[in-house]
């Protein structure tokens, strides 16, 4: 499954690389190319057709949609199939955490010989602007609040923009953003008072190589929560660090770990999952423990 669009078209240029080197490493390729919501619709239906084995190739966007194909009522649409994911120089952070290289011809051969590892996703149920709820099924990160409000800025503006949308979205967000007032409620504790940020992470790296949850594994049952309660400045002063992972522990970050969190706010407030624009508040994750089998 190939979204080429992906990685601003780096996908679609490393794809025949990809495909030679997947040939010799004795596969049996079949391409099938999708773009946007259309690659959940396309994985569906390539799994339920009987494909037992299937490769996700482009972005974080373009895993986050697979991830939302591949399951169906919190279960797999065939629970013996086995997903894997290749980023093919589109720069994604989900390989990140599994030590999956961002080359076409590494990914290839990883894929020959790489173990297969059942892993946690996290089922995020969030409000919509007409007052329905939405299930989403997160690999990797959720947000609410300020990192939130930048994705979703960041997603209305031109996509000829490239990663300057992404500067763009979060500086208009810092200029208007207020701070809200928030109950967080989780398995052991919950936490009251106004908050900047709030991370929900399954797996470690965000935002273009950020190590934003170094302690978040996705094998273990719990997602980290960080709550950013300091200043909105936090979010940038803070971010030479949170490429090393440094950052913690710091007196404005809460930390603590949870099989779910129930987020209820004083206003409507946005929330992001694997960057892409979820929904808004009340919102609750819930850890589905080991129920993707990924090949890493």
């Amino acid at each position: 499954m190939v979204e080429p669009e992906a990685g601003r078209g780096r996908v679609g240029s490393e794809l025949p690389r990809l495909q030679d080197g997947l040939r010799r490493e004795g596969f049996d390729v079949r391409t099938v190319v999708a773009s946007g919501e259309d690659v959940a619709v396309r994985v569906r239906d390539v799994v339920a057709g009987g494909d037992g084995f299937v490769a996700a190739v482009g972005d974080d966007a373009t895993f986050h949609a697979a991830v939302n194909g591949w399951l169906v009522e919190d279960h797999p649409v065939d629970s013996e199939a086995v997903l894997a994911l290749v980023a093919a120089g589109s720069g994604a952070d989900m390989v990140r955490t599994f030590g999956l290289s961002q080359d076409a011809d590494e990914a290839a051969q990883r894929l020959a010989v790489g173990d297969v590892y059942s892993v946690d996703v996290v089922r995020a149920t969030v409000a919509t602007r007409s007052g329905r709820e939405e299930v989403r099924y997160v690999l990797n990160h959720a947000q609410v609040g300020l990192g939130a409000a930048a994705a979703l800025r960041s997603h209305r503006l031109p996509a000829f923009l490239g990663r300057a949308r992404d500067f763009l979205g979060y500086w208009a967000s810092m200029a208007t953003f207020r701070r809200p007032e928030v109950r967080l409620a989780g398995d052991r504790r919950t936490f009251e008072g106004r908050i900047t940020n709030l991370l929900v992470s399954n797996l470690q790296w965000m935002s273009n190589g950020v190590l934003a949850s170094p302690r978040a594994w996705p094998e273990d049952g719990f997602v980290d929560l960080q709550v950013f309660t300091g200043p909105k400045s936090d979010s940038f002063t803070l971010l030479p660090k949170m490429f090393q992972g440094e950052h913690l522990p710091h007196p404005n970050v809460t930390e603590y770990r949870s099989r779910t969190v129930r987020v209820e706010s004083d206003r409507s407030v946005p929330v992001e999952a694997d960057g892409l624009p979820l929904g808004w508040t009340p919102a609750t994750f819930e850890v589905l423990p080991r129920i993707l089998r990924l090949k890493v």
